[in-house]
């Protein structure tokens, strides 16, 4: 088989997804990408981001608390500093690690769409109830979804890691 083969036969197989609303397709390639990171990963991730949060939270309560002064508009040096590594860390984490990652394992999420995009969308509407409006058959799919979201990351994980 060809490259231009090779191709083609991806482009028809990721053809499949024309029928999800781009809603769901963007639901469902954005937590393709969330698998792509590893418990760290999103941990380190989510930190950074909090951390952002807060020093962006404090530079608009100056600047919305001192419009006389325009020194208050500005962050402090540490703090200019602290977002710009921040900034860059949280770059290097999403693009050039995981985003490496989804790349290097395109096989692997053209072999697992078919199954993947379903399991997604249920788990969505699933995930959405109440724990305690789930009945025990919900709560036992909900929970056999998540396992197989697990082993699913695990896979794509290592994948990426014999790609390197």
């Amino acid at each position: 088989m060809t490259k231009i083969s090779d191709i083609q036969d991806r482009i028809d197989r990721l053809g499949q997804e024309s029928s999800l609303s781009t809603e769901e397709a963007n639901f469902i390639r954005g937590f393709w990408i969330q698998l792509n990171y590893s418990p760290q990963e999103q941990e380190e991730y989510s930190k950074l981001k909090e951390r952002q949060d807060v020093l962006y939270a404090n530079w608009l309560a100056r600047r919305n608390g001192g419009m006389q002064d325009p020194r208050p508009m500005m962050m402090s040096t540490e703090e200019a500093e602290e977002w710009t590594m921040n900034i860059a860390r949280s770059t290097q984490i999403s693009h050039d690690i995981v985003m490496q990652r989804v790349i290097a394992n395109h096989a692997l999420r053209d072999q697992v769409w078919p199954e993947l995009a379903p399991r997604v969308l249920r788990w969505r509407k699933l995930a959405e109830k109440p724990s305690e409006g789930l009945t025990g058959d919900e709560k036992r799919e909900l929970e056999t979804l998540e396992n197989w979201f697990t082993k699913l990351q695990r896979e794509a994980l290592g994948e990426a890691s014999k790609e390197s």
